[in-house]
């Protein structure tokens, strides 16, 4: 009877042994060249993301001075208002009413128009890192390029696999045209 425990345990362990094997080799199969890069130091680094931000910080700026020179000029005729006779108070009014009613719009129009240009410059980054990083894993011959973006899709890898620096320098040559 023992000796039956003995085989059944013994098969049982082997098994396992053999289970776990298979599972390691479905997450790390041998002879795959596997790496992983830190996708938001890659994206922030990305020469290309920096020009374009410097492009929408000029574009905003504008903006920013547009709605700036609308509020003097309703505050300017704010001030008039309180100074003005009581025939005149009704243009007045009227004036600022309408000047309020453009600011109002163009702030509007304005924070649409930003949050679409960065939509716009963020998919233009984003496809242009996914592209070089593939190019990448072509020419480094990677099998695997994992994405570690703090959301809990890589929990953990050793740091001799961390590709971001490497990467990085890659697709700003690639970028600027090396």
């Amino acid at each position: 009877m023992n000796q039956t425990k003995i085989f059944k345990l013994s098969a049982g362990l082997l098994l396992l042994a053999i289970l776990a094997l298979q599972v390691v080799q479905l997450i790390d199969p041998p002879g795959k060249r596997l790496g992983y890069i830190d996708n938001v130091k890659v994206y922030e680094n990305f020469q290309l993301k920096k020009e374009l931000a410097s492009q929408l910080q000029q574009f905003t700026s504008r903006q920013d001075r547009e709605l700036d020179s609308l509020n003097l000029q309703i505050n300017q005729l704010a001030q008039q208002l309180d100074r003005e006779q009581p025939k005149d108070k009704d243009l007045a009014r009227a004036e600022l009413t309408a000047l309020l009613n453009e600011a109002e719009s163009k702030s509007r129009a304005f924070a649409e128009d930003r949050a679409r240009i960065t939509n716009e410059f963020d998919e233009q980054v984003w496809t242009q890192v996914n592209q070089f990083v593939r190019d990448f894993g072509e020419a480094e011959e990677y099998d695997y390029i994992y994405g570690l973006t703090g959301d809990g899709s890589l929990m953990h890898a050793p740091e001799s696999e961390d590709l971001t620096n490497e990467v990085i320098v890659y697709i700003n040559e690639r970028y600027h045209g090396s």
